[in-house]
């Protein structure tokens, strides 16, 4: 189930990097408009995304948490995941850039 879940949200957010999604019944690749991780293909637009999307899950699973170390695992996820993010595209030059000042 979980695999099946995987490839549907798999499949819209790999540009050039596409998979094979449908082997061994077609080797055809689908090539997205967008990138879970590519500036060049809205990467980091998907992937903030992303971050929200397992930020809003945590915030609705911590409350079934039953174990402290469960609960700590849960928020290490969400900062690694965080960190992640700004720490790639920090070091890819791909920074946030908030033009609100026109140029001469």
């Amino acid at each position: 189930g979980s695999a099946l879940l995987h490839n549907v949200f798999d499949l819209p957010l790999h540009s050039e990097d596409a998979h094979r999604h449908f082997v061994p019944i077609s080797n055809i690749r689908f090539e997205s408009p967008l990138s879970y991780w590519d500036p060049d293909h809205h990467g980091r637009l998907v992937a903030g995304c992303e971050i929200l999307f397992v930020a809003a899950l945590s915030i609705h699973l911590y409350p079934a948490i039953v174990t402290w170390w469960a609960g700590v695992a849960l928020v290490a996820i969400n900062l690694v995941h965080v960190i992640g993010y700004v720490s790639f595209y920090l070091a890819s030059g791909d920074t946030f850039q908030f033009d609100f000042v026109p140029e001469d």
